[in-house]
Order: structure tokens, then C-alpha cells, then sequence
């Protein structure tokens, strides 16, 4: 008995939905996208996706969503980053204004911080940074596309030998 994995529509979809996890890893190389509302944010950069919690009443808004290109400061950053997660060291906080080019004015702690995220070499240092400099109840999450990407093809390529034993028992208690 064949497979016919071309018309299954399980096969299919996961090509499909690793097409579109490859084309946002692909496209979080060269431009920082982000989506937020109130106290969330999704930002998708750097290799992987971001969830930011910032509690009230500090909040990010509305629903909103910015894109632009990526820096050659923010643009050097591992392929193959690790995932990631933070609480915020309660550094006081004041009043900040971060523009969409990302960068920062106010108090003389974000100035330290921004230039901290100058001197980052690496991703975890740049994620400890920036959470460093944040309140105790702020809480953010990196996780990276090639981890959506096993997390996806794992089960996808399992289903097919499933799939497979299920029809040999299936065509075996027939006959």
C-alpha cells in the first residue's frame, strides 16, 4: 500500500506552516515587527518572537503595530539563538521615550542602559540588559523560530509513519 502523501491535506499544512515560520525567521533578520495591546507586546526580531508583559498602569496602549528596518548595531545577533526568559531587576524607574529607531532619552539610568545594549555581545547579554533595567513585575520571553520550527516538524514527520502502521494494521485485519 502507497502513502500518497501528496494528497494528504496533514502534509500539506505542515508544509505550508513551515513555509511561513521560514519566511518570518527569514524576514526577523532584517526587520523588527511588533504588535501590542495594553500591557502586551509580541515583537518578532532577531531570529525569533518576544512577548514583553509590562503590568498596569504602565502599558503600551492600544492596539498597535510598527515595523522598521533593522540596524547594523541591532542587526548583529546569532542566527540560531537560545530561548529565553526574564523577570525585571527593579531598577527605578522614570520617565522614557523610546523612539521607533529604538532609541532612548530620559534619566541618566536608560542612558546607561541604552549604552549597555551598545557594548551587548552577544543575545543573552542583550536580553539580561534590557530586562536589568526594568521593573520587578515586567516579564519578557524570547523564543526562537528554529525552536517553532522542531516544534512543528517533529510531529509533522511523525504523523506520515503513523499514519503508515495504522493503514498496515488497518489493510492486515481486512484480509
Amino acid at each position: 500500500m502507497k502513502l500518497a502523501l501528496h494528497r494528504s491535506i496533514t502534509f500539506w499544512s505542515g508544509i505550508l506552516v513551515m513555509a511561513f515560520i521560514c519566511w518570518a525567521w527569514r524576514d526577523s533578520v532584517f526587520w523588527n515587527s511588533s504588535v501590542s495591546k495594553s500591557s502586551w507586546r509580541l515583537n518578532s526580531s532577531r531570529s525569533g518572537v518576544s512577548v514583553y508583559y509590562v503590568p498596569p498602569p504602565a502599558s503600551f496602549g492600544e492596539w498597535r503595530s510598527t515595523r522598521f528596518k533593522a540596524t547594523p548595531t541591532y542587526f548583529s545577533h546569532q542566527y540560531l539563538p537560545p530561548a529565553l526568559f526574564a523577570r525585571g531587576a527593579g531598577v527605578p524607574q522614570g520617565p522614557i521615550e523610546v523612539a521607533d529607531d529604538g532609541s532612548v532619552s530620559g534619566p541618566p539610568e536608560y542612558l546607561a542602559w541604552q549604552a549597555d545594549m551598545q557594548a551587548a555581545r552577544s543575545e543573552r547579554e542583550r536580553f539580561e540588559v534590557s530586562m536589568r533595567h526594568r521593573p520587578v513585575k515586567d516579564g519578557s520571553l524570547f523564543v526562537p523560530y528554529w525552536l517553532f520550527l522542531l516544534a512543528v516538524a517533529v510531529p509533522w514527520l511523525a504523523l506520515p509513519f503513523w499514519r503508515a502502521r495504522r493503514r498496515g494494521k488497518t489493510a492486515a485485519a481486512i484480509t
